[in-house]
């Protein structure tokens, strides 16, 4: 702070508190050693309080996909949710259909017939609560469990008291895909040639054929790409093999 004539309050700590000092007419800048009290005036005790920031919300990532996933089986990613502001964060975070969250920082509020959101077709979301002190981050795990294949597709939502991002969305999307079965082989010997045919499994847009030695071995992959009729045939004169095939889809 510069001297001014009109006067400016100027302070250092001592062990009994603050002192004052006052010079109308000299320079007082950077000079101010807290020694001098005044006459005219009393002692200035000067309490200082904190500036208190609100809540600053941040999320990342910004979006989630998961791909594919077969029906019966779920898939996990996270997301992180930071506060950068000067106080605590606190707030909900809802998922659409399909999808689950969770987080060991946080208090989940779900309770099945008593928080629990439902949509349309009558499935439950899951809602948790956070709370996260200033300066601190969060992640959270959100999990993709289709119960049928068909695309879920949707928004995370993310409500704060974060006065100016009170609402936050991350898009997800994700695909529920019937499972695969294991075709059944027959393998039969023709002219020295190994015949392999197997039932066409519903969904699969190719087979893989591998074949082994040993059947507790490690097989070796026979189709380099996947083919798409349901034979095979070996020409490799083997004194004994053990043959698999897997479908797949694209």
């Amino acid at each position: 702070e510069q001297w001014t004539q009109s006067g400016t309050v100027r302070y250092t700590s001592v062990t009994n508190g603050y002192r004052c000092a006052r010079n109308d007419y000299n320079d007082q800048t950077n000079v101010f050693s807290g020694n001098y009290t005044s006459s005219n005036r009393p002692n200035v005790k000067l309490a200082l309080v904190p500036y208190q920031t609100g809540p600053e919300i941040a999320v990342s990532p910004a979006s989630l996909g998961f791909g594919e996933v077969e029906v019966g089986t779920s898939s996990t990613l996270q997301f992180s949710i930071s506060n950068s502001g000067g106080s605590l964060l606190s707030g909900t975070i809802t998922t659409p259909a399909g999808y689950t969250v969770s987080g060991s920082a946080a208090r989940t509020a779900f309770r099945a017939g008593k928080d629990a959101v439902h949509d349309s077709g009558n499935v439950e979301r899951n809602i948790l609560s956070f709370s996260i002190p200033a300066g601190s981050s969060t992640a959270f795990d959100l999990t993709f469990a289709p119960t049928s294949a068909q695309i879920y597709s949707g928004n995370v939502v993310i409500n704060s008291n974060d006065s100016d991002e009170s609402n936050i969305q991350i898009p997800v999307t994700g695909t529920g895909i019937i499972s695969l079965s294991t075709p059944v082989l027959s393998i039969n010997r023709v002219d020295g040639a190994t015949q392999l045919s197997w039932n066409v499994i519903p969904n699969a847009t190719g087979y893989k054929v591998f074949s082994a030695s040993d059947p507790y071995g490690d097989y070796e992959l026979l189709t380099l790409t996947p083919i798409i009729t349901n034979t095979y045939t070996d020409n490799r004169a083997l004194p004994r093999a053990f043959y698999k095939v897997v479908a797949v889809r694209n």
